[in-house]
């Protein structure tokens, strides 16, 4: 169960972080948007496919790793590139 808290918490965590980076993507004028985008969209991917696979592997049986882990597991990737693009929008911001 605690497990599943802290998923929750980290979850918060990146709707919260996901507020911000939007708020930066809206101000910003760099044209290495278009890199930092492809690598929000392959941890979108990663996110997605992997949660695909965790629930088809639970269904055919292959894995007994509990869904809390498994979400810890996912949203970590998912945190640090979130965390990565809000640093460099905020530091590569035009004043």
């Amino acid at each position: 169960m605690t497990s599943y808290i802290i998923s929750e918490i980290l979850f918060g965590i990146v709707w919260i972080i996901a507020l911000f980076v939007l708020r930066e993507f809206i101000v910003s004028k760099d044209g290495m948007l278009r890199k930092l985008m492809i690598a929000y969209f392959l941890v979108e991917f990663y996110t997605y496919f992997g949660s695909a696979l965790y629930l088809w592997g639970t269904h055919e049986g292959w894995t007994k790793l509990p869904i809390d882990q498994w979400r810890i597991i996912i949203i970590i990737p998912k945190v640090a590139i979130k965390l990565w693009l809000l640093s460099w929008l905020i530091s590569n911001r035009k004043k």
